[in-house]
């Protein structure tokens, strides 16, 4: 009889538990625009209610303690199914999960230094393995053309990286005057190989439309002047090709890009890196590091001036060595140093998170090799 006491005393704790477990549960569902099931994305509540009460009926202080867990634990239940909804509803905005991935030709929008548009595209194989026929496959060869030995890693000697930069202008008009990419340093700078000048101007065709409502988004300023423009967007080429030591995540050059990549497109076109991007969702304050791996034939458009970004590489051979296209606005040295040339990328950015670009096809290309 002694020890039945003790056992009654805890059924009674436990009852008065579960039933205020089960009066919180029910508060949390009556709440206006809660639930614990997954609600519409119209529904959703990112904080809680501000100054809600959640009601108790405890009968002694151990009910009291246990019923205070098991508010605790609602909470919790409840901010974990936010988190899921956001994660699978809003799959165009956020980082990619295992079960929100970016398709071909989304687009999605982020934060950092300003608004940032980004989307995923893919080129055609056929298209892919004519483009890379037009680089040459010798080290020798291709420093006689006009690529430069570059260093972003001085840690990692074994690491190889070459870089050319050209215009794709069309016609035969030679050397152009613009800024190196990399120095800024006013150049004369050559025209690309034809097949690649042929891809960039395809690429214009292509998007034209979509080119001269982009130069509307920035009405009265130099951006805009320079999207209007017929031939000056993705008129500025750097193909860059790494081989040798891989470069790891701790070794990453974190840089920003200067005005001529307000709009920006890279084209992968061997070997395989990743793109880290230091981004916020349009929900959180937090600057978290975005992960895009880019294999042969994986484009991405996106305007690389607004935020912090670097990439990483795996360990490769010359034979299987990493080989990418940097298209960006061809520029002057005075647009290049204008410190008000971005005043209208924030809508900018916008669109391309919105407006999906088009990739000219094999036809295409060749079809614009006769003006270039």
């Amino acid at each position: 009889f002694a020890s039945a006491v003790p056992l009654a005393a805890a059924a009674g704790v436990r009852m008065a538990a579960m039933s205020s477990a089960a009066s919180v549960s029910s508060a949390i569902r009556g709440l206006p625009g809660t639930s614990l099931q997954r609600q519409p994305t119209q529904h959703v509540l990112l904080v809680p209610p501000a100054r809600q009460t959640w009601p108790t009926r405890p009968t002694s202080k151990g009910a009291s303690f246990v019923a205070s867990c098991a508010v605790a634990a609602s909470l919790r239940r409840l901010r974990r199914s936010r988190r899921r909804v956001l994660s699978l509803d809003l799959p165009g905005l956020l980082a990619p999960t295992e079960e929100a991935k970016p398709t071909e030709g989304s687009g999605r929008l982020f934060h950092a230094h300003g608004p940032v548009g980004l989307q995923r595209l893919r080129l055609s194989t056929d298209l892919l393995e004519f483009l890379f026929e037009d680089i040459a496959s010798d080290v020798e060869i291709l420093l006689a053309s006009g690529f430069q030995s570059c260093v972003d890693h001085p840690q990692l000697p074994g690491h190889h990286y070459l870089e050319g930069y050209f215009h794709t202008l069309p016609g035969d008009l030679g050397p152009v005057a613009s800024p190196n990419v990399r120095s800024g340093v006013p150049s004369a700078t050559p025209p690309a190989p034809r097949r690649l000048r042929a891809f960039a101007e395809a690429l214009r065709r292509k998007n034209r439309r979509l080119l001269e409502d982009l130069a509307k988004q920035c009405p009265g300023s130099p951006l805009g002047a320079v999207l209007a423009s017929p031939h000056r967007a993705f008129g500025d080429l750097a193909v860059q090709i790494h081989w040798g030591h891989a470069v790891e995540a701790e070794d990453v050059a974190w840089h920003v890009d200067a005005n001529n990549s307000a709009l920006h497109m890279a084209v992968s076109l061997r070997g395989r890196r990743t793109l880290q991007m230091k981004l916020c969702d349009p929900f959180s304050l937090e600057t978290q590091v975005l992960q895009e791996p880019q294999q042969p034939g994986d484009v991405y458009i996106g305007n690389p001036a607004a935020y912090e970004h670097g990439l990483t590489y795996a360990a490769a051979t010359w034979e299987n060595r990493m080989v990418a296209l940097q298209l960006r606005l061809l520029l002057t040295e005075a647009e290049m140093r204008d410190a008000h040339f971005l005043d209208g990328m924030a809508m900018l950015a916008r669109r391309v998170s919105t407006a999906p670009f088009e990739l000219p096809s094999l036809e295409d290309v060749r079809n614009c090799l006769s003006t270039c």
